[in-house]
């Protein structure tokens, strides 16, 4: 008896130090962060008072300039510009009369900035640390007037045809705050993922509002990735780069079928890098799991996911060596390569425009053997 004892507490030893990495990084990636000294940006404020703005333009005056590796806080407003709070509290159904709305294109997701990066050229990429992505206490999704479209849906459940709001709880997880906190939702309860829906460098000449900006500078592309311990690479078109970010998701379905996350206002931590004389087809993303990402911000899904492996490919032969005949042969055999939905195919991506990514291990890239998680 005393054998098998022994044996069954040397086995939970081991077991102990396997574990000891991954929650040893899960510690790292949600560490308290000293906000000592950053500056700020409000976003939920119009200029001169605040730096709120419904469009990405290079001749926006900067609202801060920071340095490389200097970190920074964005306070975001919601994709409604907080036109359906009451009292703090998401209640109004969404109505076309709203203001937000009577603009062309509409005022969704205005954004905070622009961060003048010091350093930074036309011909350089940002790298954007994401330290922080802090929702507040309560989320919503709703449904927009005419937004179920599927006709035999209507026909089988009525209850789907007025426009509606719901609000999300979000409640603090082991950090003590919302950045690693749980959704509620009646009687539905799952894990916060939160991160930036919209991140993106100022264009090189167009005007570009926040609702339709996307391209190798980033964008409204609703990239679940966007989130905590990332890096976000992206092409820089501007002197100074010009960085925008706000659009808060607490969380994201799959392909956020009909265009509605879990929207909220939040508080984010970034800082930046540069990286000179580079040039990227579309972003890329490295993720505080390790796993590579490459982005395709436009098209339909077959041409998207096309487009996303020629980048991943790319990325993969010029960065670390890769022979591109044996990435061909592994896209197709290799399990741990995969195609991240995070935007479209659904009803959500009406205006034709999806957002894939196809990502890869960092460690099965460099010669670790990966192991499909139980």
């Amino acid at each position: 008896m005393r054998r098998f004892v022994f044996v069954g507490l040397f086995v939970l030893l081991i077991l102990g130090f396997v574990a000891a990495p991954a929650l040893i990084q899960t510690a790292k990636a949600l560490e308290p962060i000293d906000y000592t000294g950053l500056q700020v940006v409000n976003g939920r404020d119009v200029p001169p008072k605040g730096a709120k703005h419904y469009q990405a333009d290079q001749r926006h005056t900067p609202a801060i300039r920071v340095k490389p590796g200097e970190k920074f806080v964005i306070i975001a407003e919601d994709n409604t510009d907080g036109q359906l709070l009451v009292d703090g509290h998401y209640k109004t159904i969404p109505k076309w009369e709203l203001e937000i709305f009577q603009h062309n294109p509409p005022n969704n997701n205005p954004s905070a900035g622009p961060i003048y990066i010091e350093g930074c050229t036309k011909n350089d990429v940002v790298a954007v640390h994401i330290h922080s992505v802090k929702p507040e206490a309560e989320g919503y999704t709703a449904r927009y007037p005419y937004d179920v479209r599927e006709a035999y849906l209507l026909r089988k459940y009525p209850q789907l045809d007025p426009p509606s709001i719901h609000a999300i709880k979000h409640l603090p997880g082991p950090s003590g705050t919302t950045r690693d906190g749980v959704a509620v939702y009646g009687k539905y309860t799952w894990d916060l993922d939160p991160y930036i829906g919209t991140l993106t460098l100022a264009p090189e000449r167009e005007v570009q509002s926040f609702l339709l900006v996307r391209g190798p500078y980033g964008g409204n592309v609703d990239v679940r990735d966007f989130k905590q311990g990332s890096i976000v690479y992206l092409n820089s078109y501007n002197e100074g780069g010009l960085l925008y970010a706000g659009d808060c998701h607490a969380s994201q379905a799959d392909t956020e079928y009909h265009g509605l996350a879990d929207e909220c206002r939040a508080e984010y931590v970034l800082s930046v890098e540069v990286i000179k004389n580079k040039r990227l087809p579309h972003p890329r993303i490295k993720t505080r799991d390790g796993r590579l990402v490459a982005v395709c911000e436009s098209g339909f899904t077959q041409q998207a996911i096309g487009e996303a492996r020629r980048n991943l490919l790319d990325w993969l032969v010029e960065d670390y060596g890769c022979d591109p005949a044996d990435l061909y042969a592994l896209m197709a055999a290799a399990e741990p390569f995969r195609v991240e939905f995070y935007q479209g195919p659904g009803p959500g991506a009406w205006w034709g425009v999806q957002t894939v990514g196809v990502s890869v291990p960092e460690s099965f890239i460099l010669g670790k053997k990966w192991k499909r998680m139980p």
